[in-house]
């Protein structure tokens, strides 16, 4: 798995590693709003059942009083504003960190294709007698398609819900440990033998499925030009 990754990171240059280095910061960016998102919901819900809480709860009556409140239910639609206004901000950035990451992975996708249609266009023309036409535009088209979308986009997905993921556990951890662990040990137990049992299946699958792609395309190629 190191060396794919390594494999993996080779195709960027010095820009592009900075430029995922932003996108990293931007997807922290959008686990932390995310999950103060979530954790400020629940104190808005209790308050809207419970209003008594503006009294026993520190951070809500210091709110109270320091904006000087005339009542709870002033106090109540405030609270619901704030909410509002604190989902949207962490939607536009969950947006906009979204769209850069597309932007960048799909351009990316563009400039392996054209690289390597240059490669190819630049080869002796022995290259050409060796290599079926067919399989060089499978190469150029389908399987930088491929590579982007099963690599680049799902890896890229995996990081950033990853990271939204850590920043709840972190915070579920801290209000109720038992459970959070509990769950930790359940979930995490589960998903590592699902890894462990279809992880080399799927590699021999995929191995099968590029052979098989590639006879797809000299099959298709070669019927329509002999037509």
């Amino acid at each position: 798995m190191t060396a794919d990754f390594k494999k993996l990171l080779s195709l960027f240059n010095k820009k592009e590693r900075l430029q995922i280095g932003g996108i990293f910061l931007l997807i922290l960016l959008m686990g932390l709003s995310q999950t103060f998102g979530v954790v400020s919901v629940i104190p808005f819900m209790e308050l809207v059942m419970n209003p008594e809480m503006v009294e026993t709860n520190q951070v809500l009556n210091w709110l109270y009083t320091t904006f000087n409140f005339e009542d709870v239910s002033q106090f109540t639609l405030f609270a619901g504003v704030a909410i509002f206004f604190i989902i949207v901000i962490t939607n536009v950035i969950s947006i906009v960190t979204i769209w850069v990451k597309s932007k960048f992975i799909w351009r990316k996708s563009h400039k392996l294709s054209t690289k390597l249609l240059k490669k190819y266009t630049y080869s002796p023309y022995s290259f050409f007698i060796q290599n079926n036409s067919s399989d060089l535009s499978k190469n150029i088209l389908q399987e930088v398609m491929q590579l982007t979308k099963y690599m680049l986009v799902y890896g890229a997905e995996a990081i950033t819900y990853g990271v939204v993921a850590l920043f709840l556990f972190v915070t579920m951890l801290i209000v109720n440990p038992m459970i959070t662990l509990g769950a930790l040990v359940l979930f995490g137990g589960i998903y590592t033998g699902i890894y462990f049992y279809f992880r080399l299946k799927l590699e021999r699958a995929g191995n099968k499925r590029v052979k098989a792609n590639k006879y797809r395309y000299k099959y298709v190629n070669e019927i329509l030009n002999g037509i």
